[in-house]
């Protein structure tokens, strides 16, 4: 266009003569548009405009030209877009469930985690056939591209890149067809899903590249990694506590949340971790043996006093007394209300902290059980 107006110009053609033939050509053009266009295609054209418009691709090939046209554009995309995101974020959570049922499954089915990530991976290619291959054999076909130019299309359309250098020719009043609403229908539907799933793969791949790269790559991160490695087995051991504690606490025990508060740390600012920190640890977790032994010894006590008690009276109801045996020995091993094979309290604390001190503290639980039961062969519960 530049270099025809400079030919014009060249030829002692003024800018009246040289704008008035152009605009002469134009409305000849749109006098010939709009005798091929039909409602129908106006109407496509206008469906997927508010659809490209919300998705905030803009393509670019339609836009408002009046100042009306322009502020209701703004007023609809104030509504529509944030509405629209919603409706996009429902469709990925569908995608993410369908993800995550497919991963359980598989590793349900056979306990194999190569079976698991061929599922994932099954999973992903079925949708990038429908989202992103098929369709670029569409449009291959249907606009005269390249498979690589119709790939390409798809793919800025569905990160809502929209250079609008290639852009459908369904999205324009100038296309026409004998299927033409189909065509607009499964436009519709093709950006509208091809999105939600390109938006799950953004996700997963942020995710990824967040976990896998830049938390390497920043300084405190890295000393965040270091140092939680290093206290892994130390956090693991206290987390353990912490569920138990949950299931049973000692009445004398009062220092729990300072292993609560140890254990955020250790998920959190391992790198925080101080001298003053592990000591409130080691007093707690001393304060906690302390408690499990004066509680097994008053268990033990309260047991012989009933044993005896038991004696005394002559009594022969040898079910009454099972059932009694029966439920101290399952107040002692923690398993009143949670029938679980968790370690307990007092054997994570003597094998992880203090094994010095396992013999002392597994002599309370043998003696206590060798009161109950009488028997030298008894098989233990715990």
């Amino acid at each position: 266009m530049t270099a025809a107006i400079a030919i014009l110009r060249a030829g002692n053609v003024s800018d009246e003569e040289v704008t008035e033939v152009f605009t002469k050509k134009y409305d000849e053009y749109q006098t010939n548009l709009s005798d091929t266009v039909t409602w129908e295609s106006i109407f496509g054209e206008w469906f997927l405009f508010s659809m490209i418009t919300i998705m905030t691709i803009g393509y670019g090939n339609v836009k408002p030209t009046s100042p009306w046209g322009q502020g209701l554009c703004v007023l609809y995309g104030l509504f529509g877009i944030p509405l629209n995101k919603l409706f996009v974020n429902m469709i990925v959570v569908k995608f993410k469930t369908g993800l995550r049922k497919i991963a359980k499954r598989s590793l349900e089915l056979l306990n194999s985690k190569g079976f698991m990530a061929a599922a994932i991976a099954s999973y992903f290619v079925f949708h990038l056939g429908w989202s992103y291959f098929i369709p670029s054999a569409v449009f291959e076909a249907a606009e005269s591209w390249s498979y690589l130019e119709s790939l390409y299309y798809c793919f800025v359309s569905a990160t809502t890149i929209g250079f609008g250098d290639y852009v459908s020719s369904v999205t324009s009043r100038e296309f026409s067809s004998d299927y033409y609403f189909l065509q607009v229908l499964l436009m519709f539907a093709w950006i509208l899903f091809g999105r939600s799933f390109t938006l799950v793969c953004m996700n997963i791949m942020s995710y990824l590249i967040g976990l896998l790269v830049l938390d390497k790559l920043d300084c405190m991160c890295h000393k965040r990694f270091s140092a939680k490695k290093q206290m892994s087995e130390i956090s693991e051991c206290v987390a353990e506590l912490n569920w138990q504690l949950v299931k049973y606490r000692p009445e004398n025990f009062t220092k729990w949340k300072n292993l609560r508060v140890f254990q955020n740390i250790c998920e959190e600012d391992p790198q925080n971790l101080d001298k003053e920190i592990f000591s409130d640890l080691l007093h707690s977790l001393e304060d906690l043996q302390e408690a499990i032994r004066e509680e097994v010894m008053s268990l033990e006590e309260a047991e012989k006093s009933s044993v005896t008690a038991y004696s005394d009276s002559d009594s022969d109801d040898s079910a009454s007394y099972l059932r009694f045996k029966t439920r101290i020995s399952r107040k002692l091993t923690n398993e009143a209300k949670y029938d679980t094979n968790w370690p307990t309290i007092s054997s994570v604390i003597c094998d992880n902290f203090q094994s010095s001190s396992r013999s002392s503290d597994d002599s309370f639980s043998s003696g206590v059980e060798d009161t109950i039961d009488n028997k030298p062969n008894r098989t233990k519960n715990h």
